[in-house]
């Protein structure tokens, strides 16, 4: 990912990542030959059947979201030219055994979390959203964060973050596309599921047993709650390294304390705030979700807004004088479950999007773009639903043999061209949405 922290400009940048499926619908493990094919747009990822892509930092909606169009495309034309397909949605619905990357970062990793949970990060893709962070706040030295001096920019950092930990439930609804994990039914998003691992969900996932890890962290009080955080995360993470006699400098590996962090929502150490729980979707899902990212950071960046604590979750994203409510971090958390397993099923989770989209609806332009996210909210359908239709009208219920799997992505895989069509005309209606 390209680096943030020391601009003088608001910018954002993006990464998608992708499974890569072979001419019969099976995951392919030959991923390092589309690298080298796209020499530079696109690199590794934990798995050698996956592959990401990530757009520059650019001032503009439009320039941003463009340059990950693109390389979408290269990525879809090298595959090609392999006799290869880009597997668009987060969880392959088959079930499949990935090859995990041996580099160093990731055999630590293997040996903390074990080697068979550790394949549950191979076989998970999403959507990650990066903002940069308040001017000055970020040292690109130590690549870490710094308290100011002017505390309404250390209150608009703990706002922005605040805000996007409430937002995370909605967003994640609203681009969900995992219902199958290992070819089993497990909801909407199973990569929600079997990635952060709360117990909630009831299921043994990635981080079930290292939350502070990887779950959706709690609402934060001041900036130096955030520096302390990170600081003991680095030194537990440190200690685990210790104890299974790894390496014993693991800034030598990460880098940097905050690169330890592999939490829905997260401090980068490129100086960007990162939302990175959501699913992969369509184009058209992932901007529509970057409008509402950036038109709430904006409000909180620019001081037009400032984020309080409700004691309830009646209202959810009420504003009164230039202050934005968002509800307990009980009632979040527990709604993480809701938009998991039932998705716009949920009254819940619905009257919560609508909430949402209520709020970020005030620009007409902004209204226009949202209209993907209305009518999911009216029809109660997403990509997770569509997917299980589709799964349903081959005759699976609530398991996918393999053979089904495999036709399942290969229809999906064949949408791509048509998906980066679709796209092109979206961005056209971004011209004049800044970041700042």
């Amino acid at each position: 990912m390209y680096m943030f922290g020391f601009r003088e400009q608001r910018l954002a940048g993006f990464e998608a990542e992708f499974h890569l499926i072979d001419g019969k619908g099976l995951v392919s493990d030959k991923a390092d030959v589309i690298i080298k094919e796209m020499t530079g747009q696109a690199k590794k990822e934990c798995a050698k059947g996956m592959i990401e892509i990530a757009s520059k930092p650019y001032a503009l909606l439009a320039d941003s979201m463009g340059d990950l169009l693109e390389k979408i495309r290269l990525l879809v034309s090298a595959a090609e030219k392999h006799m290869l397909h880009v597997y668009p949605y987060s969880t392959y619905p088959g079930s499949f055994d990935p090859e995990m990357r041996k580099e160093a970062a990731y055999r630590i990793k293997e040996r903390i979390f074990g080697k068979e949970r550790w394949k549950i990060a191979g076989r998970c893709t999403g959507f990650h959203f990066h903002y940069t962070l308040p001017r000055g706040i970020f040292s690109r030295f130590s690549r870490n964060m710094r308290l100011l001096l002017n505390p309404s920019l250390n209150q608009r950092t703990i706002d922005s973050y605040n805000m996007m930990v409430a937002m995370d439930p909605a967003l994640c609804a609203f681009l969900q596309s995992s219902p199958f994990y290992q070819g089993r039914l497990c909801g909407k998003d199973a990569r929600m599921m079997f990635y952060r691992g709360n117990r909630l969900f009831g299921v043994e996932g990635l981080y079930s047993e290292f939350q502070e890890f990887g779950a959706l962290p709690p609402y934060r009080h001041t900036v130096t709650s955030l520096i302390y955080q990170a600081e003991d995360r680095f030194g537990e993470w440190s200690r685990k390294m210790r104890i299974l006699r790894l390496r014993s400098n693991a800034l030598s590996v990460y880098g940097a304390a905050l690169d330890t962090n592999w939490s829905p929502i997260k401090v980068n150490s490129i100086g960007t705030f990162e939302m990175r729980g959501m699913d992969m979707s369509t184009f058209s899902n992932m901007l529509s979700a970057s409008v509402i990212i950036v038109h709430v950071l904006k409000e909180i960046g620019e001081g037009r807004l400032t984020v309080s604590f409700s004691e309830s979750a009646d209202e959810p994203f009420r504003t009164e004088d230039g202050v934005l409510f968002i509800p307990p971090f009980d009632f979040v958390d527990r709604l993480q479950l809701h938009s998991a397993k039932r998705g716009m099923g949920s009254k819940e989770v619905r009257r919560y999007c609508k909430a949402l989209l209520d709020f970020c609806s005030i620009s007409p332009a902004n209204r226009k773009l949202l209209q993907i996210f209305e009518k999911m909210t009216e029809d109660r359908e997403t990509v997770a639903d569509r997917i299980i239709k589709k799964a349903r009208g081959m005759g699976a219920t609530e398991s996918l043999e393999n053979e089904q799997a495999a036709e399942l992505s290969l229809k999906f895989a064949s949408g791509m061209a048509k998906e980066t069509e679709k796209a092109e005309k979206l961005i056209s209606r971004l011209s004049n949405i800044q970041y700042g």
